[in-house]
C-alpha cells in the first residue's frame, strides 16, 4: 500500500536526482502493479488532508514532512504497524521500519 504523495515525491526525485526518462519508467511501473491489483494505491480525501494538517501542526518539535503526515494517518486508518521505507521518522510515530 502506498498513496499518491508517495509516488509524486518518488517521481519528482528520481526526476530531479536521476532523470525524465527514469521517472517515466518509475510511473509506468506502478501503473503495471496497480493493473495487476498487486499494489493498492490511497488517494488523499478530504479527511486524510485535514488529519495530516491536523498532525503536522501539533508535531511542531520533529521535522515531519506534510507527506510523511498523510502517511501516518493512512497506516492509522488502516491499523498498519510496519512500514518499509528509509525515512526514520516512522519509528518517531511509534511504528516498526523495515528498510
Amino acid at each position: 500500500m502506498t498513496t499518491d504523495y508517495v509516488i509524486d515525491e518518488t517521481v519528482t526525485r528520481l526526476r530531479y536526482d536521476v532523470h525524465h526518462a527514469m521517472a517515466v519508467q518509475f510511473l509506468d511501473f506502478i501503473n503495471d502493479i496497480l493493473a495487476r491489483e498487486e499494489l493498492k494505491l490511497v488517494r488523499m480525501s478530504q479527511e486524510i488532508f485535514d488529519d495530516a494538517e491536523q498532525l503536522f501542526r501539533e508535531r511542531n518539535t520533529t521535522r515531519l514532512s506534510f507527506t510523511d503526515c498523510t502517511s501516518f494517518v493512512v497506516c492509522k486508518n488502516e491499523t498498519i504497524t510496519t512500514a518499509f521505507g528509509f525515512d526514520r521518522h516512522f519509528q518517531v510515530m511509534d511504528m516498526n521500519l523495515l528498510s
